[in-house]
Order: structure tokens, then C-alpha cells, then sequence
């Protein structure tokens, strides 16, 4: 228990490389006792780490395995080690890797299942988990629905008083109004949101919240001020490594220099943005991209179809 939450802890913090660590030792700890609770919590808290840390095939991998590995007859043994449930957090971190590898149908299938779960189990912070990670770029591509999802966040969060959640509710409201043109409302739910989400004491997504601000910016005719926020984003990036957002930064800072009018810049962002997205030409979990091998990953004998 004291692993799994020390694990997310190091993750709201930024500290992705140890929160990898505490996961590995984890999931060696319940594979040394063939404990299939452990296993499964060790697994789901890879997928989150590994995911941050942008290496999306071996956070998918991570995902599938924990889905594998539940039953509903540890359910009681689930709640007592983590209230977020697991398999909600696998599923929702499954549908983020997928979509940060391409696959959209696929990630909105999945991301839809874990709203849909969430709401049959009738539990508040469940709901609110799976909401707050609702990012998966088909959603961030339809402004509508971004909204309709943040506004149902914010009454839960109201309604229960989760100040962390609260903070990413009107952070993705002023993001989604800012989408669709109505940046004068947009901009203060942001610049109110990012505050009280630092307040927190989490860094997690304060470089994704960075590049939301400043693309609100540039919609509002004010690029200049856009591109300090961008330059706070990717010095967080290189301190935290939380690299999930890292392409996406790139290509806003794209469309903010040519609102300043230096198309060179911008077309170096670009191309920088498309360097990083790239899939690796690594497909295998023991080697991700950019950083130190993560632990060896059994492949469970019949993978989560994610179909």
C-alpha cells in the first residue's frame, strides 16, 4: 500500500524517474510472492509513470498487463490498497498511450469505457479520475464535448470539494472556451486555474497547462505573452521529464511564432514537434526512447485486445 501511494506521489511531483523505480521494485516485490494484487497495482502505476514520461508503448503495455491480471473477486483487496481502483487507472492510461500513438478510435473506445465504469460504480472520486483524464486528443480536437466533460468535472468537484481536480476542471474549461472563440472567457478560468493547481503542490501537468494558457494567448492576439508561458513549459519539461506533452508544446510554439511574425522559428518548432512525436523505431518495452531500460515486462498469455 505504502508503495502504490508513494509511487503517485512521485508522479504529481514530477519525479518520474523515481516513481519508475518505486513501480519496478513493486512489481518485483509481487512477482517474487506471485501476489496477482500487487502485480496488477504495480503494473498500473508503470503505465502512469511511463506514460508521463512520454513513452507511450511501454505505458500501453504496462496498461494491458494490469487489465489482464483483474479479477473482480480482488475487488475488496483493491479498495483497500488504492481507493482510485486500478483497473479504472489502467484503462484510462491505456486509452491516453493509444492516443498518443495514433490510434483515436481505439483511445476514445477506451476512454469512453473508463467514463462509462466510473459512473456504474457510483463513486465520486472514480468519476472524477476518470474525467480529470479525459485528455485524449480526440477530445481535445472537439472543444464541444472538452467543455460538456470539464463542466461535469467541476459540479463533482464542487460537490465533493476536490481542490487538485477542481484546479484541471477550470483549467480544461477555459481551454475549451478559448477553443471555440470565446477567449474572454477562457483566459481567466485559466489564469485561475494554473494557480490552484500549483497550489496543490503537484507539477504533473503544469507544462501541459502552460502550453493551454498560451495557445489561449495567441487566440486572444497576445502571442508575445504566449511564448513566456511556453518558455516556462519547456523548462519544466527538462527539469521533470514529463515529456507526455512535449510534441504538442512544440507545435504550439509553432503557431505562436508565426503570430509573431518568424515563420524560421516556427518552422524549426514544427519540425522539432514532429521529431518528438515520431513513433520510436524501438517497439519493445525493454527499450523506450530517451531514457535508462524499464523493467523487464511479462507478456500475459492473452494480451488485452484493444480492439
Amino acid at each position: 500500500m505504502c508503495s502504490t501511494f508513494n509511487v503517485g506521489y512521485r508522479i504529481l511531483r514530477g519525479e518520474l524517474l523515481l516513481a519508475c523505480e518505486n513501480a519496478k521494485e513493486h512489481l518485483e516485490l509481487g512477482e517474487a510472492r506471485n501476489d496477482p494484487v500487487a502485480k496488477l497495482m504495480a503494473c498500473a502505476n508503470s503505465a502512469g509513470a511511463w506514460l508521463c514520461r512520454g513513452e507511450f508503448t511501454a505505458a500501453r503495455q504496462y496498461a494491458e498487463q494490469a487489465l489482464e491480471l483483474y479479477r473482480l473477486a480482488h475487488s475488496s483487496r483493491y479498495a483497500m490498497i488504492a481507493p482510485q481502483y486500478p483497473h479504472l487507472s489502467a484503462l484510462i492510461r491505456l486509452s491516453s498511450a493509444l492516443s498518443c500513438l495514433g490510434h483515436l478510435d481505439q483511445a476514445r473506445i477506451r476512454c469512453d469505457e473508463a467514463i462509462e465504469r466510473a459512473r456504474q460504480l457510483a463513486h465520486a472520486l472514480a468519476v472524477v479520475l476518470a474525467l480529470a483524464w479525459d485528455r485524449d486528443a480526440s477530445v481535445q480536437l472537439e472543444p464541444a464535448l472538452l467543455l460538456e466533460r470539464a463542466e461535469e468535472l467541476q459540479a463533482h468537484c464542487v460537490e465533493h470539494s476536490f481542490p487538485y481536480y477542481a484546479a484541471t476542471a477550470s483549467v480544461y474549461r477555459g481551454s475549451a472556451f478559448s477553443a471555440l472563440g470565446s477567449t474572454d472567457e477562457g483566459l481567466p478560468l485559466l489564469m485561475e486555474g494554473l494557480p490552484a493547481y500549483r497550489a496543490t503542490g503537484a507539477l504533473l501537468f503544469v507544462p501541459n497547462f502552460l502550453r493551454l494558457l498560451a495557445g489561449c494567448y495567441r487566440r486572444a492576439g497576445r502571442p508575445t505573452e504566449g511564448l513566456k508561458h511556453l518558455d516556462e513549459a519547456a523548462h519544466h519539461v527538462d527539469a521533470t521529464e514529463v515529456r507526455y506533452d512535449e510534441a504538442e508544446m512544440y507545435r504550439v510554439r509553432g503557431e505562436v511564432l508565426i503570430a509573431v511574425g518568424d515563420p524560421v522559428a516556427a518552422e524549426a518548432s514544427f519540425r522539432k514537434a514532429i521529431a518528438v512525436a515520431r513513433p520510436s523505431e524501438c517497439e519493445t518495452v525493454g527499450t523506450p526512447r530517451r531514457h535508462q531500460p524499464c523493467p523487464p515486462l511479462e507478456r500475459p498469455r492473452q494480451a488485452h485486445r484493444s480492439t
